[in-house]
């Protein structure tokens, strides 16, 4: 178990490293809830974005990866997809490219698993 401080820590290192990559997928909830507590993301924004994907998980990975690219990308991923930028930081950004249709991503389709049959066996 993650205690509080750590993810704490673990945050406010990627702070300043300009990073916002998630490491615990069964916390993601509890993530979001600390990133917008310590306003780093914009509230609003980051709830209906999370309407639009439906997956949390699926939007922190949207949100890190792009975030990623706008802080170190270079050539045009490292520029915003979207207009007027000022006093956004890279997260706001990604949640607005999100929100605008900027970016995209696609659900993989469940697929219905199927028990296989058991071989019969020969008595000898």
């Amino acid at each position: 178990m993650v205690s509080k401080s750590k993810v704490l820590r673990k945050v406010q290192r990627q702070q300043t490293n300009s990073q916002l990559d998630i490491y615990a997928s069964g916390r993601v909830w509890a993530m979001l809830d600390l990133l917008l507590s310590k306003r780093i993301v914009n509230a609003e924004l980051c709830k209906r974005a999370a309407e639009k994907v439906g997956n949390p998980n699926v939007l922190v990975n949207l949100i890190s990866r792009r975030v990623r690219q706008l802080n170190f990308g270079g050539g045009s991923l490292s520029r915003p997809l979207v207009s007027d930028t000022a006093n956004l930081g890279a997260a706001d950004i990604a949640l607005r490219e999100i929100l605008e249709g900027k970016m995209g991503w696609e659900m993989p389709e469940p697929v219905e698993l199927v028990r296989p049959q058991p071989k019969k066996r020969r008595k000898r």
